[in-house]
């Protein structure tokens, strides 16, 4: 199984998608690196697509009225961020740093529907 199937199969929202499926949405997947520091997104983006670690260290967090930083979580391999973004079509409700040299494969919203043209009962198991 290639490296993208593998890491997809790791995801909870992906886990129910049979090994066809899963090597459909890895088909629609793209490779994204983000330096130390770099940001991914920031709040109030618009999100059109969810990103699994490969590699590195990602920060989530939110500003406060009064200008604070509140960091909501820290994430590493294997870990997934920005799928409420992408599967309610809403701005993004934080932002995304890279806190490492970071590597994550893209899901956009286009993938995701790539996927459910051709697997339209995939939408029961990813919704």
């Amino acid at each position: 199984m290639p490296a993208e199937e593998t890491l997809l199969a790791e995801v909870p929202l992906f886990q129910a998608l049979d090994p066809a499926e899963r090597a459909a949405l890895a088909a629609g997947m793209r490779q994204r690196d983000f330096p130390a520091g770099g940001r991914i997104f920031r709040r109030g983006d618009p999100g059109a697509a969810l990103y699994v670690i490969s590699h590195g260290a990602v920060e989530i967090s939110v500003e406060t009225t009064t200008g604070k930083k509140v960091v909501l979580g820290q994430l590493g391999p294997g870990d997934f961020f920005g799928e409420l973004s992408l599967l309610d079509g809403r701005e993004r409700t934080a932002d995304a740093h890279a806190i490492d040299p970071t590597g994550a494969m893209e899901v956009d919203r286009e993938a995701l529907e790539g996927l459910f043209r051709k697997h339209p009962g995939a939408a029961l198991d990813v919704l």
